[in-house]
């Protein structure tokens, strides 16, 4: 049983080892799939930043041209003064210039604040610019090695189970069921005794039980964690 045992510790050693890269068989191409999806959102992001900044000095053109009409207008009133005979026209073109010069004087302090908020923008994008250049730049640096990364992955659980498979045929069917029922559930599924302790769930193994995997003749699971026990004694 104790060569059996040994095996099966090179088995599992083999298994733990692609159950790590199983995961990465997961996490890579997902971490490549990240880069990718947060370069469409900086993208977006710039996008969005370029219409607000867009759409921010399209109100301002608007409001200059009301403000260039209104100049217009006021001229044309006040060349129209001098030909008015009567006192209460006067009056009333005179009022309308005021209104008109009012109008502007408010309409030209809105046209600085969406200056300000041009510039305001303007950093917006600049600053989405960078971030998407920074994005696209780590998946040029990233993208290649990532993909090669899979392919070692993929390769070396190949060569693992293929040396698995060698190792495998020198245990007992009925062991290596076990052992493959349980290292399903249970990373590891061989563990060693301390003293009357299995070292998979730390609980205490009855005499009987310890006394067994002492002799190394049968195969001894925990009754707490159904691992497998094993005890190789120290001779150093």
């Amino acid at each position: 049983m104790i060569k059996d045992i040994l095996r099966l510790l090179e088995i599992q050693d083999i298994d733990l080892k692609i159950i790590q890269l199983k995961e990465l068989q997961v996490s890579l191409p997902q971490t490549l799939e990240s880069l990718f999806k947060d370069i469409e959102a900086k993208k977006k992001d710039l996008a969005d930043a370029q219409k607000n900044l867009q759409d921010t000095r399209v109100h301002q053109k608007n409001i200059e041209v009301d403000v260039d009409a209104n100049k217009q207008t006021t001229i044309k009133y006040k060349n129209q003064l001098c030909q008015i005979k009567s006192n209460e026209q006067y009056r009333a073109l005179v009022k309308e210039i005021e209104t008109l010069e009012k109008k502007n004087t408010k309409l030209e302090d809105t046209i600085l604040d969406y200056m300000m908020k041009a510039e305001e923008k303007q950093s917006s994008v600049k600053q989405a610019e960078e971030n998407l250049k920074r994005s696209e730049q780590t998946l040029s640096n990233e993208e290649q090695k990532i993909k090669d990364r899979i392919v070692a992955v993929d390769n070396e659980i190949k060569e693992l189970l293929a040396k698995r498979n060698i190792l495998k045929e020198n245990v007992s069917p009925k062991v290596m069921n076990v052992y493959d029922r349980t290292i399903q559930h249970k990373q590891p599924a061989v563990v060693p005794i301390h003293g009357n302790i299995c070292q998979g769930c730390y609980m205490k193994l009855t005499p009987n039980d310890v006394n067994e995997v002492h002799k190394g003749h049968t195969l001894i699971c925990c009754d707490n964690c159904v691992r497998i026990l094993y005890y190789i004694p120290d001779h150093g």
